[in-house]
């Protein structure tokens, strides 16, 4: 694997000259940290160039004269809306483009890289394509199978060229609960997760922020941070916080992990024994809690909001 080990540092510098177009494929608020940290090391490279959302880019023929980059993410799956797919392809197929990928992760089932992600390769026409996947699972996946005018790379998503300063911009926030960041989206793992309100609060960041702001203070104000978001636990790792790792529906979580996060001390844990190690948690639950009726309260959205800020959520 080393290999195919490269800073997409280097690989940025080496087109220092150029203007760039950067891409954003959109994504939730998790997804902000990709932007912020690929915006930082621009800033550090002294780079030149524009960002264009993903409909301006489909628009419009792709630039010859500048270097295209695609923000990383975890787009290359069947779950997702298929837009960087859509953005890589009308990229690669601009006669002269010079095109690089950002740090992804890739389904690794081959009737998917076979079917849905090598089959739209055949008639590429740019000068140069370059795909940097952030896990080796990616990597194992696309190695050896791309045409013979691309190049395949392995670096860390670019969120990690972050650091809690840039994330809390000089905000001095209060730690005042155990954050169990769990998605609520077509991600979510196969198998339930059945831990109580006793083991944290319990909510989806990226649905229930209201803007990124919000979405770090959730993090930021988290004692400590269960999740199975990728972000979250990337988050956790900028901020400090002793921070656990859970699966996802496919193996990203596990694949990040195990090439970035484990060796900046996150935990991972399977769905089981998460519910394992909180099954005899024996917490008192709060008054709250005890009300009368406080099964049909707990499907209300507003009362659960409230329920939140009595634990120290914030809201906004």
């Amino acid at each position: 694997m080393s290999e195919y080990e490269k800073p997409l540092k280097n690989s940025l510098a080496e087109s220092s000259d150029r203007e760039f177009l950067f891409v954003k494929p959109g994504g939730n608020f998790g997804d902000q940290l990709i932007y912020m940290g690929m915006d930082k090391l621009v800033r550090d490279l002294k780079l030149r160039g524009q960002t264009i959302s993903a409909k301006e880019f489909l628009e419009s023929p792709p630039p010859t004269d500048k270097v295209i980059y695609i923000h990383g993410g975890g787009g290359f799956n069947p779950w997702c809306s298929g837009m960087v797919m859509k953005i890589f392809e009308h990229a690669i197929q601009r006669e002269g483009s010079t095109v690089i990928q950002g740090p992804q992760t890739v389904e690794e089932d081959q009737s998917y890289v076979g079917s849905e992600f090598l089959s739209k390769f055949g008639s590429y026409r740019a000068a140069s394509v370059t795909i940097f996947v952030r896990d080796k699972t990616s990597l194992s996946a696309l190695a050896g199978k791309l045409p013979g005018g691309f190049k395949l790379l392995l670096d860390h998503d670019t969120a990690f060229h972050l650091t809690a300063a840039d994330l809390l911009d000089g905000e001095p926030l209060s730690e005042r609960y155990e954050l169990l960041g769990l998605r609520e989206d077509n991600e979510q793992p196969e198998q339930e997760i059945s831990v109580n309100a006793s083991a944290g609060v319990r909510l989806d960041p990226a649905e229930f922020a209201l803007s990124f702001k919000h979405w770090v203070r959730l993090h930021a104000q988290a004692r400590r941070i269960i999740t199975n978001r990728t972000h979250s636990a990337i988050a956790g790792t900028i901020l400090g916080k002793p921070t656990t790792l859970l699966p996802g529906v496919y193996h990203k979580n596990k694949s990040v992990w195990e090439y970035s996060l484990r060796d900046k001390g996150v935990k991972w844990m399977d769905t089981g024994d998460l519910n394992m190690a909180f099954e005899n948690r024996r917490d008192s639950p709060g008054w709250f809690e005890k009300l009368p009726l406080a099964q049909k309260l707990a499907s209300s959205w507003k009362v659960q909001r409230a329920i939140k800020y009595l634990r120290g959520v914030p809201l906004a």
